[in-house]
């Protein structure tokens, strides 16, 4: 009897060795999938982070101060165009902000508008596009 029993102890011992070791292929497999979960929205932000925070804006409703102050900030980091009342019919794609003063002279200050980010192939940011609403 003696033998019987130990063969049934061997045999637990055995089967609770296996439920301890398939746990933990368990536990590790889930913990890589964590960790690329993790990587993933590692390498969102820092895209994100790269291109100045500009994914921000779209959609965002600014006053034509905010967007002044905006594209003169932005200038030199991204495409910014601006598309007011007065332009649509005649660049209905904006007007590529260069220089300061066009800014001052046709962005109504008092007026809304709705920032639009347009991306490039790649995922980077193309354009960041200011559209006046109409009042």
């Amino acid at each position: 009897m003696s033998n019987g029993l130990k063969g049934l102890t061997l045999a637990a011992g055995v089967i609770i060795t296996c439920i301890v070791i398939s746990i933990a292929f368990f536990v590790t497999r889930e913990a890589k999938d964590i960790a690329a979960q993790g990587i993933n929205q590692m390498g969102e932000y820092t895209t994100e982070m790269g291109n100045g925070g500009i994914e921000f804006y779209n959609g965002l409703t600014l006053s034509g101060n905010e967007v002044i102050r905006t594209a003169k900030r932005l200038k030199g980091k991204a495409n910014i165009y601006v598309i007011t009342n007065d332009t649509k019919t005649a660049a209905p794609e904006g007007v590529k902000v260069e220089t300061t003063s066009w800014l001052t002279n046709n962005v109504y200050q008092y007026g809304n508008f709705i920032g639009k980010v347009k991306y490039k192939d790649d995922g980077s940011v193309d354009r960041l596009t200011f559209i006046q609403q109409v009042q």
